[in-house]
This record gives C-alpha cells, sequence and structure tokens, in this order.
C-alpha cells in the first residue's frame, strides 16, 4: 500500500507550481541523552569528510517515560525535514517544507514538542493507522464464523463506543534501516504484532518505509500474514494526517477529477450526533471539487467529519490526489495514494475542539467498519 505526499506553492494566477519540493523524514534511534539537540548524521550521511546532501539524523524530547524518540530525514541543502517518532508506531512528529518562494512551512500539525501530549495521543496526529484505520462498530467484528471483540476507545455517549484507529500508534517500533547521500534519506521501520492485542489474535508483519527526496516526501506500507498456514487476517490502514491553513472556513479542498465521487452516508445522517458508521448507502458528491471554501468563519468553520469515495474504476485512476488549497497563503499541499486508496475521511474540527488551523485529510484503503460492511475488506492469506 503506498502513500506519496508532495508539496507545492500555489502561485497568485492560480496554476501550481511546477516542481514539488522534497520533504524530510524523521524515525528515531535511541538517543544517548534527553536533549533537544540534534546527534551527529550516522556513517552513512557522509562521504569521507564532505557531507552529502541527505541526511538521517537522532533527536528527542521529553524525559523519562514521556520520553519521545525521532529519526529526522533532513535535506541539507534546502533545510526541509521529516520527524518520525519511532517509539510512538511512526506518527510523523513535524514535516517542514519549503515553497518554491522560499518560505519554510510547518506542513502538519502536530504536537509542537510537547511529550505529554505525543504520549496521550491528542487528536492522534500524525499517527499511523494500523491494523484498522477509521471505526469498527462496537469494537466487534466477525471473521469465519468466530466473534472478536477489539478494544473500544471511542466514546461517542448515547451513540455507543467504538473500536478507533488501531493498535499501532502506542508501540515501539524497530529500525531496520536508514540511508542517505546526494539524491535521498530513507528509514524503514518494522512492528510484529503477536496476537496479544483485544481483538486482534494475528500475527501481522508491518514496515514502513519513509523516503525523502528531490522529488517528495513518500511513506509505503508493506505488511504480511505470518501466519504458518496461512490463516486470514483482516487489515487496511491510514495516515492520520492534519494539514495546516491559514483559515479552515476559507481553505479549499479539491478531490481528485480522474474520479467521481460519492459521500458515505452513517447513522442518524449525522457526522456530529451519531456513531459515524457507514450504513451501506451513499450519494454523489462534488462537495470538494475545488470551487468552493470549506465555509463558515474563521472560529467556527463549517464542521465535516465525513467519509468519501471513489467511484471510477481503479484501473482508470492508479492514483488519486487531493489538494489542500490555502488561498490566504498563496500555497497548496497535494496528498496522493494509490489505487488502493479509494477512502478519504475529511475534518474540520480543529478550530472549534482545540483553536488549531488544520484540517485532516485521511487517506483510507479501506471504509470506516469494513471488517463488518467488506467495504474494501482485505484479508491477507
Amino acid at each position: 500500500h503506498l502513500l506519496k505526499l508532495l508539496y507545492q506553492a500555489r502561485p497568485e494566477q492560480g496554476a501550481m507550481a511546477l516542481r514539488p519540493l522534497a520533504c524530510a523524514v524523521a524515525v528515531a534511534a535511541a538517543a544517548a541523552a534527553a536533549s533537544a539537540v540534534l546527534i551527529a548524521a550516522p556513517a552513512q550521511a557522509r562521504r569521507g569528510s564532505q557531507e552529502v546532501a541527505f541526511a538521517v539524523v537522532d533527536d528527542e524530547f521529553g524525559t523519562g517515560e514521556d520520553l519521545v524518540r525521532l529519526k529526522v530525514l533532513t535535506n541539507r541543502v534546502t533545510g526541509e525535514r521529516l520527524e518520525v517518532a519511532w517509539n510512538l508506531g511512526g506518527r510523523t512528529e513535524s514535516l517542514q517544507l519549503r515553497s518554491p518562494t522560499g518560505r519554510m512551512r510547518e506542513v502538519l500539525l502536530s504536537s509542537r514538542r510537547n511529550a505529554t501530549d505525543a504520549r496521550k495521543n491528542v487528536g492522534w496526529k500524525g499517527s499511523m493507522l494500523i491494523p484498522y484505520a477509521n471505526r469498527i462498530k462496537n469494537g466487534t467484528y466477525k471473521l469465519n464464523g468466530e466473534t472478536f471483540h477489539l478494544q473500544r476507545n471511542e466514546d461517542r455517549g448515547v451513540y455507543g463506543k467504538n473500536g478507533l484507529h488501531g493498535y499501532l500508534y502506542s508501540k515501539e517500533m524497530k529500525i531496520v534501516h536508514t540511508s542517505a547521500d546526494d539524491h535521498s534519506a530513507q528509514i524503514t521501520l518494522a512492528y510484529g504484532f503477536d496476537g496479544q492485542d483485544p481483538g486482534y489474535p494475528f500475527p501481522l508483519d508491518v514496515n514502513l518505509t519513509y523516503k525523502l527526496d528531490n522529488g517528495g516526501f513518500t511513506l509505503t506500507t508493506r505488511a504480511r500474514n505470518r501466519a504458518p498456514r496461512g490463516r486470514p487476517l483482516p487489515f487496511y490502514s491510514s495516515w492520520h494526517s492534519y494539514f495546516m491553513v491559514t483559515d479552515i472556513s476559507r481553505a479549499v479542498l479539491e478531490f481528485d477529477k480522474c474520479s467521481w465521487w460519492s459521500h458515505i452516508l452513517v447513522s442518524n445522517n449525522s457526522n456530529f450526533y451519531g456513531d459515524l458508521i457507514p450504513t451501506g448507502l451513499a450519494e454523489q458528491s462534488k462537495l470538494f471539487d475545488g470551487r468552493n471554501p470549506i465555509g463558515g468563519t474563521t472560529k467556527a468553520p463549517t464542521y465535516f467529519d465525513d467519509e468519501f469515495k471513489a467511484i471510477s474504476p481503479s484501473e482508470a485512476c492508479t492514483r488519486l490526489e487531493t489538494r489542500i488549497k490555502d488561498p490566504v497563503a498563496g500555497e497548496s499541499t497535494v496528498l496522493w495514494g494509490d489505487r488502493q486508496h479509494r477512502w478519504v475521511q475529511v475534518y474540520t474540527g480543529t478550530a472549534k475542539d482545540c483553536g488549531v488551523q488544520a484540517i485532516a485529510v485521511e487517506a483510507m484503503n479501506g471504509e470506516a467498519d469494513s471488517w463488518n460492511s467488506e467495504g474494501g475488506v482485505r484479508l491477507l492469506r
């Protein structure tokens, strides 16, 4: 499953910039002392006494049980960087990119180096959602006639409790590969589920590869069922990315024009007063065709916590892009996923919930509650 993030500036005249900018990625190896200072780059980031263009370095913040360990992929030429917390499930902690106009920008909403916030996983900022993304109704699903009960970690009051976003977010991952040269920086993190998580008694291996080069930041997810007799296991995934904008109400979202899109309907037909579980019904939608802003006001943007699906054949759309346009700054961010990432969850409640101007855009390779509805469900054998 492939997710790729590109960042482009949007000039005043409205034409997209020609060159996507690279991102820097962080994934941490354990640092010797609690310090906010970057530790020297590893050997593969040097060529003799001459530094190469890209590097992978270590960093950390917090102390004691709140210590957050990072790997940081940097572009020494542009100063761009991405931080990845390898002891918190590979979450992207920070992404700084430079536009063609030269402005350095924090692209993603982060914990702002608040270790308690990062450890508590407030808002799932930058988290990898594995072995499932979004919601599983009542934290319960059936497979091959057997009922499984996941941790119910989302309480929606009178509308019930759901399983939300999987288990990887709290896991310490292993660093299995790092490299850096004049062309790119790359790391791979790995985690093996051992069947001990509630409701998920399956031996799943996950590898996450973060690559930074002059073409952009690429995140690749690989999943493998290591059961010796091939007992099938359910799996789908996403990345909980929040994109910073100047004003949510004035921002514009544009889904890929390669496909028509449907709006997935949920219980009570409400994105607030309900459990956000799909009903099996959908309606064609042009809500995010790039023509209109989100709407509302700066302090109270129009509220979305809604799921959409690309309905054109996957053969016709081998990749799907979502553009997050910030007309105030004159810039856009482009998120694209491969043909499997046909579902997108959009959330605009950050201004209301925490006073931050950021839009969550989650590209998913399965529908919410897909282990019950079979909307994009994947069984790995």
